[in-house]
């Protein structure tokens, strides 16, 4: 089950049977859990314990922008971007060494020469392991038992931060980031979930169900708001 994997994800069989009842019982858990945090958060900024996170990209976009870049689009390129690599043992180490470069250059001076300087370091880390790793297929399988959870959370983790930047203020709550996109850390532990589970075709038409929805509320929320 969902929970079962989440407490220890490891790479399953895929499934290929899967219906339309199934998808929409995943994407309902994501919906459920985005309007719950999601107005929890919106109350915490109202009450002043949380900063205003300022305006969402979003905001005021027309119907059909919305249709097509965040119902079509944006389930594509995310899916292709964050999930895919999921059940690659390379696309694992390369997304882990990725994602820990740009953690490090945060830190970081700006410049060329620091980012130089960290590109290099973690492409003869990831060298170093894809040689280690290469001298056998027991070895390498062994460490993916360690690197795939790991991963599996850092891609979900990497997912919900990327959509703080959707505010205009991201910068400054980058440390308290994940308390604005909780919803989409959910949904990315579901979706990645449903693309090891089943597949990546799977995980693109729960995302677009997902955003299609959660937009179809917002849009009659807005209605009802100005009758």
């Amino acid at each position: 089950s969902l929970v079962t994997f989440l407490r220890a994800p490891a790479l399953l069989h895929p499934e290929r049977d899967i219906s339309f009842r199934t998808t929409f019982h995943y994407g309902f858990i994501g919906l459920i859990f985005a309007v719950v945090t999601g107005r929890i958060s919106g109350a915490l900024v109202y009450a002043g314990l949380l900063p205003d996170p300022g305006t969402h990209a979003l905001d005021d976009q027309s119907p059909l922008f919305l249709l097509f870049g965040a119902v079509l689009l944006a389930p594509l390129l995310e899916e292709l971007l964050f999930r895919m690599q999921l059940k690659s043992f390379n696309g694992n180490l390369v997304f882990t060494m990725l994602t820990a470069a740009v953690v490090l250059l945060h830190f970081l001076p700006d410049g060329p020469l620091p980012a130089g300087i960290c590109l290099v370091i973690m492409s003869v880390i990831y060298l170093l392991i894809r040689a280690w790793s290469g001298k056998s297929v027991s070895r390498k399988f062994r460490f993916w038992r360690y690197l795939f959870p790991v991963n599996f959370y850092l891609t979900a983790l990497t997912f919900s931060f990327v959509h703080l930047y959707n505010f205009s203020r991201a910068e400054s709550l980058i440390y308290i980031g994940l308390l604005y996109t909780v919803p989409q850390l959910i949904l990315g532990l579901v979706l990645g979930y449903v693309r090891i589970r089943y597949d990546l075709k799977q995980a693109m038409l729960l995302h677009a169900f997902y955003n299609g929805t959660f937009f179809l509320l917002m849009f009659t929320e807005d209605l009802i708001s100005k009758v």
